[in-house]
């Protein structure tokens, strides 16, 4: 039997510590960035501090209660007695109230668990479960562990459900977990089983582990992602390695037999390779995931997949700039999707952007037209997304940042998307600002003004064609300002980019 690998997550960290632009021309080159852009409100909710009195690096995506409550998991931070990694911490849970209160539930300690990845699940009393990739002392895994599944009650309470020995029952798990109705619960490990790369299991409510599949490398290998459950009990998930031309396969389990079948083994070019994302289910049985390589642009893809016929479609492919783009991170769950009521599609990339930090994207699934929703800066906002986004019931998404590998120890924070005419008025703001500035004269800031507020009062009366009319007034109105030389491009490029915006979401 292969000893298991020491996953990535543990090693990351520990390696870390003109020209003028004429009118018409600059018009079309805005009109073109304008559908990969829109008005949205950032808010940092907390910024991580790290050890020892807070978490740091989250590597995982969010859970709500129904108060507004936020619960998550930090890689590293809290107590420093992990020394294998010098300072860093073995992680923390942590909840963030409305207003963006921390208050950490519990720091790992080695023995209890150590580095979570995943995040966690929570139950109708809630309980919240999650796993650990280390600790819990049990098996021959470095780092104080195998790994660990965990539950922690609404009082405090951390039971230590179960410690993997990184044999046959696997070990290392990254990804989060799921459970059924009668309170079972099902997951991955990266490593372990027979062949030393991973399984699939099921944790009963008295504790005792199933191994419902052992993964071989022909039918995947590593699996790093969190499973979906269909309405017949079947288990829907993703590999990182495996399956035909090592570059990951998707693969259905059922819960109660452990019948296993490949529903697609990736090629790593086009249609691209290493998933380190778990799966979504539309309400017609679709699939739906990111890549982290391959794609006609090299840095990975948004697919969907028909289950039934194996036929996949890709959705988008990244090149890495300014539409975002993964990298190959073993071990680490990176770039889930999740969607909303319309289809629209919502996700993360690690790189990519106009920082090549990564960005918050949006992905109209029928169209596969991308909006850019945020590029994130390596400032307090952080840098590095990895986990998938929430979507609360008025709109918002809510995120982390893990600034792994940039300076910085993570973030978490929610976008707003602007409605038009909230949009609109941001831009009359701009415009008041160069008046100030004395940039623009009185009559100059007047008419560009008046045509935004005729746009904003046609938005009112559900007249979007005549708000549209306005918006191009406008922009024509601006275009002439900077031909005749009163606006700089740097000063009327992000007024254009603004408007056509608004009239993107009008059309």
């Amino acid at each position: 039997m292969n000893a298991p690998k020491t996953p990535q997550l543990c090693m990351s960290k520990a390696r870390l510590r003109a020209n003028v632009i004429a009118g018409a021309c600059l018009a079309l080159l805005l009109a073109a960035a304008a559908a990969r852009a829109q008005a949205q409100t950032f808010t940092l909710l907390h910024g991580f501090a790290g050890a020892p009195n807070d978490g740091a690096i989250p590597a995982a995506g969010l859970v709500a209660d129904a108060t507004g409550n936020h619960y998550g998991t930090t890689a590293f931070g809290g107590l420093t007695n992990c020394g294998a990694l010098g300072e860093v911490g073995c992680g923390t849970l942590f909840k963030l109230d409305s207003s963006g209160g921390e208050t950490v539930l519990h720091k790992f300690a080695g023995a209890d668990g150590a580095f979570p990845a995943a995040g966690l699940l929570m139950d109708s009393a809630g309980n919240l479960y999650g796993t650990t990739v280390n600790g819990g002392s049990a098996g021959f895994c470095g780092n104080f562990g195998c790994g660990i599944v965990f539950k922690l009650s609404p009082s405090g309470i951390f039971t230590l459900l179960y410690a993997f020995s990184g044999g046959s029952d696997g070990g290392n798990p990254t990804a989060g977990l799921i459970s059924d109705t009668a309170g079972n619960l099902y997951g991955t490990t990266g490593f372990g089983g027979n062949f030393g790369i991973g399984v699939v299991f099921k944790l009963d409510p008295t504790n005792h582990e199933t191994v419902l599949h052992t993964f071989n490398g022909a039918d995947g290998a590593e699996p790093s992602a969190p499973l979906i459950m269909d309405s017949a009990g079947n288990l829907y998930g993703t590999t990182f390695r495996g399956g035909a031309s090592d570059s990951g396969t998707i693969f259905k389990v059922n819960s109660s037999t452990g019948a296993f079948t490949v529903l697609h083994s990736f090629t790593g070019s086009t249609e691209g390779g290493h998933l380190g994302a778990g799966l979504l289910m539309d309400a017609g049985g679709n699939l739906y995931s990111t890549t982290e390589s391959g794609g006609t642009g090299g840095a990975g893809t948004v697919f969907k997949l028909d289950p039934v016929s194996d036929a996949l479609t890709v959705l988008h492919s990244f090149t890495g700039s300014g539409d975002g783009g993964n990298v190959p991170l073993e071990g680490i769950p990176e770039a889930g999707l999740i969607m909303d009521a319309p289809g629209n599609l919502y996700g993360t990339t690690f790189r990519g952007g106009t920082g090549s930090l990564g960005i918050v994207f949006k992905l109209d699934s029928v169209t596969s037209n991308e909006t850019v929703l945020h590029n994130f800066t390596g400032g307090s906002d952080g840098s590095g997304p990895l986990a998938p986004l929430l979507l609360d019931a008025a709109g918002n998404l809510y995120g982390t940042a893990s600034s792994l590998m940039t300076s910085g120890l993570g973030a978490v924070f929610k976008l707003s998307v602007q409605t038009p005419q909230q949009a609109t008025q941001a831009v009359i703001n701009s415009v008041n600002t160069l008046f100030f500035a004395g940039v623009l004269n009185g009559g100059q800031d007047n008419s560009l003004v008046t045509q935004l507020q005729h746009a904003i009062t046609m938005m009112n009366a559900g007249k979007n064609a005549g708000a549209i009319g306005n918006l191009q007034s406008f922009i024509s109105e601006v275009n002439d300002l900077l031909s005749s030389g009163v606006l700089l491009p740097s000063q009327a490029a992000p007024l254009i980019n603004a408007a056509q915006t608004v009239i993107a979401r009008l059309s």
